[in-house]
């Protein structure tokens, strides 16, 4: 018996949506690579706070370096986690996918949907059940509310 969305108790818009939103960042995460999301101070501040000798740091720079080096792996991971997933669809979905999100900004829907031969009803039905997919292997599924 072939599960339903609302088996699963999912919000498809929602779903959607999200999965869209990481797949978007996934991309973006890959052209643009490591791009540090804080910068230094290059000019000097005094505190009348004596400093203290712990295991935490002392610097803005150390800190900032810090906060880059966490960025960088937590979109790494990000991109990771979306490959890994991705690898898991069918090969018609991996194919939808990976053309429409993950390769080329330029491509939509209409394009891809042309370029593997499908019809635009076959496409957005492949599409859709892609997307659950990710969803559920990424955690990221939207889920009713119970009443």
């Amino acid at each position: 018996m072939k599960q339903t969305l609302d088996d699963l108790n999912i919000e498809p818009k929602k779903t959607r949506a999200r999965v869209e939103g990481i797949l978007e960042s996934c991309r973006l995460y890959m052209q643009i690579g490591y791009h540090p999301g804080h910068e230094t101070r290059t000019t000097a501040r005094y505190s009348l706070t004596p400093s203290s000798v712990t295991n935490t740091f002392h610097s803005s720079t150390e800190s900032i370096a810090q906060k880059n080096v966490d960025e960088e792996r937590r979109r790494r991971e990000l991109v990771e986690s979306v490959w890994a997933a991705v690898e898991m669809l069918n090969d018609v979905e991996k194919q939808i996918v990976k053309m429409r999100y993950l390769e080329d900004d330029d491509a939509l829907d209409y394009i891809v949907f042309g370029e593997l031969n499908l019809s635009e009803r076959k496409y957005y039905r492949v599409k859709a059940r892609a997307f659950l997919k990710l969803a559920l292997a990424m955690g990221v599924a939207v889920y009713k509310e119970a009443v």
